[in-house]
Order: structure tokens, then C-alpha cells, then sequence
């Protein structure tokens, strides 16, 4: 399934004429589609802008493989750390506001958290938080938000505060509640109202409703509380948070939670991409954007940026060609965008890799889908 912006692709490569495209799969669809075949996952859709332009919108195989339901744009994902970036954004909002500032202890916020942690460190993984609780802790059934933050104040942390790169969804969790305390809000309601309805990402929330199921592509079936996914009244997750910290948590966490489309997910690069604004609408400083979107001097060891992969060992999905400098995101089931604020282009690949797998998903195919897409619009020579 494709539409016109395809054939856009392929009179930049040359490869055939605008007839024969129309009748073609775009030349992201053929790197994806092998994985589809070979079942690695389930299926993907694909949107490359360029320019303010789509210049590739496709889908690849199946949003439910069980009853053959075709991947669609506006097919909605459990997009897992993928979503972090947008907490990482709600939290700049308040700098932009003028109630926190990212060089503050987060103890200027959460009393008795570690003096020398800062806001800074739990957006760029440096804090020295734990990476993540025990999956299988039956201390964290039901438990929200602010009582998983109480109880991590009172670990120790695992190095000093800025000492290196450690990747913790806990500091996304504890970014969260900052912004929790900060604004009076619940994170998924100050989401909504600060991002998510300002930028007309319609279909990008927590704890979707039963209406939107139908358009819900499963994870894979699991217990309650199940990890690994195995036992008794295993039950297949659909519009159910997978990652199970999270649906301890109700479904509501820093670290994951959210759904979303890869329509969604477009319009939040397209914010970033063009300083904080979509339409008219703003919902960050251009300034406030290149902070959160740069790694500052002397911090490059680290390779992240505010909330922002860049060049660390996780930034697969960046490809061969796109130069660092450009940032981006993976989630576990498979979801990726990059972001090249130098040629003006960003890639949203948003797949389900563990419905047919049960398993963490391939990393490989999203670095491929960012070297093609370079090479399509032969980025920096390329092509």
C-alpha cells in the first residue's frame, strides 16, 4: 500500500519510470519487506519527509498477522521507548516556561533525591539511576508513579551522578513525575493538553480507549504481569501496555506506555524539525529545541543528547550515512524515527517485530530503512 509521494522516491533514484513506479513498491518497502517474508515481525508503516515534503508514505505486511488485518498508516502501535522523547519534550516545555531550568538538582523538585543528580542527567542517561526495576518484583503490582519514584529515591545509585552513560528507563520515570510536580498534572493528562492536541496527534496516548482497538495492532499474548510472556491465562495484549514495569503501573509510566501512528509520530518530527512548531502552532522555542537536540561540549562520550539518541551504542537505527549530529529513538517492539536536521529529512518506521517473534526485536532492519532513505535522496553524496 502506497501512495503518489512514493513515486517522489523513485524519480529521485532513477530506477524506473513515474508509470512503472506507480506499480512498484518504493524502495523502503523492498528493504522491509524481506523481514515481513521471513517473519521477523509483523509488518511496518513508513513515512520519509524531506523538506516539509513527504516524499514516501507505505506500509508493509500486517498490523495482525492472526486475521491478516493489512498494516495501514493510521495504524496504531504500542511504540514502547520510542515515547520517551516526548517526555523529554513535556519536561523542556517547563524550561520554556520558566519553572525549572535543566541544570537544577532533581532534589529541587523531588525532596530527598540525590543531591548531585540534576534534570540534565536523567534526560541524557547519565544519572546514574538503576536501569530499570526487577520485572518480576511482585513489590511493584499496581503501583503508580510516584510511589515507583518514592521507592527508587531510596536506592543507591549505581555511579556518580555524570560519571557515564548508563541507558535507565528509571530516569525517564523520574522526569515523569518533575514533570508531575511541576505542573500539578498527571503526565498523561499534561501531555495531551501541552503536545499531543496542540500538534493534532489524535491518536497518541496512554491506556487507549476500546474504540480505538480495532485499529491496535497486538503485541503478543502474555499473563498479567508476565516476563518473559509465559504461564497460564496468557491473553494477547492489544491497546495494552506490553512493557510490564509499565502495566504495573497502570499504564502510565515516564519509561513507556504511549501509542501512537506513524502519521503521529511524523507531525512530532515535523515540530522538531522545524524549531518547535507545526502549523502555526507552537509548542517549543526554537532555542529550547536546538538544547534539547545537541549534545553539549565535552559531553560527547555520553552520545546523548536531551532525551535524544545520538552516538551511543543504541543509535543503530542512525544508519551508515546520516552524520552524527542527527538524533533519533528506538522503541523494544520495533518503532524507530531519526531525525537530520542537516539535509532537512527525518524516517518514522513504525513495525511490531514480537507478535510473530516473542522476542526483542532486530535492530538492523531500522539502521537499513535510514541508509536507504539516505541513499534514495542521495543525502551528503550518497546514492
Amino acid at each position: 500500500m502506497r501512495n503518489v509521494a512514493t513515486t517522489c522516491v523513485l524519480m529521485v533514484l532513477n530506477a524506473m519510470s513515474a508509470v512503472a513506479a506507480a506499480a512498484e513498491p518504493g524502495p523502503l518497502a523492498r528493504v522491509v519487506q524481506p523481514f515481513v517474508d521471513e517473519q521477523r515481525y509483523a509488518g511496518a508503516a513508513i513515512i520519509v519527509v524531506t523538506a516539509s515534503k513527504t516524499l514516501d508514505s507505505e506500509t508493509v505486511g500486517y498490523s495482525d498477522v492472526a486475521t491478516r488485518t493489512p498494516m495501514r498508516i493510521d495504524s496504531v502501535g504500542y511504540i514502547a521507548s520510542a515515547g520517551k522523547p516526548m517526555i523529554a519534550a513535556g519536561l523542556m516545555m517547563l524550561v520554556d516556561d520558566g519553572k525549572l531550568r535543566i541544570d537544577d538538582p532533581v532534589s529541587n523538585y523531588l525532596t530527598d533525591f540525590a543531591p548531585r543528580v540534576t534534570v540534565r542527567m536523567l534526560l541524557d542517561n547519565s544519572s546514574g539511576l538503576q536501569a530499570d526495576v526487577s520485572p518480576t518484583a511482585r513489590l511493584y503490582d499496581s503501583m503508580p508513579l510516584a510511589e515507583l519514584v518514592r521507592d527508587v529515591m531510596s536506592r543507591p545509585l549505581l555511579h556518580d551522578p555524570g560519571e557515564r552513560f548508563v541507558y535507565s528507563g528509571i530516569g525517564d520515570d523520574v522526569a515523569a513525575r518533575v514533570i508531575e510536580v511541576v505542573s500539578g498534572e498527571s503526565i498523561d493528562r499534561y501531555l495531551e493538553r501541552r503536545l499531543f492536541a496542540p500538534l493534532g496527534m489524535k491518536d497518541t496516548m496512554f491506556n487507549p480507549p476500546a474504540s480505538l482497538v480495532p485499529r491496535i495492532a497486538p503485541t503478543e499474548k502474555c499473563t498479567d504481569y508476565g516476563y518473559p510472556c509465559e504461564g497460564p491465562n496468557m491473553k494477547m495484549l492489544r491497546g495494552i501496555v506490553h512493557d510490564p514495569t509499565a502495566r504495573r503501573m497502570h499504564g502510565v509510566a515516564g519509561h513507556a506506555g504511549l501509542f501512537s501512528t506513524a502519521a503521529d509520530l511524523s507531525l512530532f518530527c515535523r515540530m522538531l524539525l522545524s524549531g518547535g512548531a507545526v502549523r502555526g502552532t507552537r509548542v517549543l522555542a526554537p532555542l529550547t529545541v536546538a538544547k534539547m537536540t545537541t549534545s553539549p561540549a565535552g559531553e560527547d562520550r555520553i552520545g546523548r543528547a536531551l532525551g535524544w539518541d545520538m552516538d551511543s551504542p543504541f543509535a543503530s537505527n542512525r544508519g551508515e550515512l546520516l552524520p552524527i549530529g542527527s538524533f533519533g529513538h528506538t522503541g523494544f517492539t520495533g518503532t524507530s524515527f531519526w531525525i537530520d536536521p542537516g539535509s532537512d529529512t527525518y524516517v518514522v518506521l513504525l513495525t511490531n517485530s514480537i507478535q510473530v517473534r516473542g522476542s526483542a526485536p532486530i535492530s538492523d532492519i531500522r539502521g537499513e530503512v535510514a541508509t536507504a532513505t539516505a541513499q534514495a535522496l542521495r543525502l551528503y553524496g550518497s546514492g
